[in-house]
């Protein structure tokens, strides 16, 4: 059993006073990558670092670990995907302050005082899931869906216009 993680922070507070957390999730608690993952048993380690940029801004510094179980997209068969993610977040409030953001930071915008945590760590993962999940591996293709992907190749797609042509149909 992981130990119990605070459900809300406040980044402001946090940042005034420079504080670090860390902690883990486990990979079943984010609904949101119950559709996407193959197997959501593991779990995700993060680090959370707290400060204020030469602006005033607030800023989170995620560090997200974990390992996750994907279908690869060439082969169709489980593939794990190491997600190692470092990003600065830098939180907003208004406009003006939007405007002052650098551009690495990943925008947040801070609408009340307390942030949940647990869906900003879900979103962290999903920022860094890989579009096209594949097995490092080019030549992945083998067993069943490589034969279906052979035997579509071999028919003639313009073999109806063929037959049209020579009037047999």
């Amino acid at each position: 059993m992981l130990p119990e993680q605070p459900q809300l922070i406040n980044p402001l507070r946090l940042a005034k006073n420079k504080e670090q957390m860390k902690g883990s999730f486990s990979l079943d608690k984010f609904t949101r990558l119950n559709g996407i993952l193959k197997d959501n048993h593991g779990e995700v380690q993060y680090s959370l670092y707290f400060d204020f940029d030469a602006s005033g801004l607030c800023l989170i510094t995620s560090n997200i670990d974990t390992e996750i179980l994907l279908n690869c997209q060439r082969c169709l068969e489980p593939v794990n995907i190491q997600i190692r993610k470092r990003a600065i977040l830098g939180l907003y409030r208004n406009l003006e302050e939007f405007d002052k953001l650098e551009s690495n930071y990943e925008p947040i915008q801070l609408d009340e005082e307390l942030i949940s945590l647990e869906p900003l760590i879900e979103e962290e993962i999903l920022l860094a899931i890989p579009l096209a999940p594949s097995h490092s591996n080019k030549n992945c293709m083998t067993g069943e869906a490589a034969k279906k992907i052979k035997k579509k190749n071999k028919e003639n797609p313009f073999s109806v216009l063929k037959n049209l042509k020579d009037g047999k149909v």
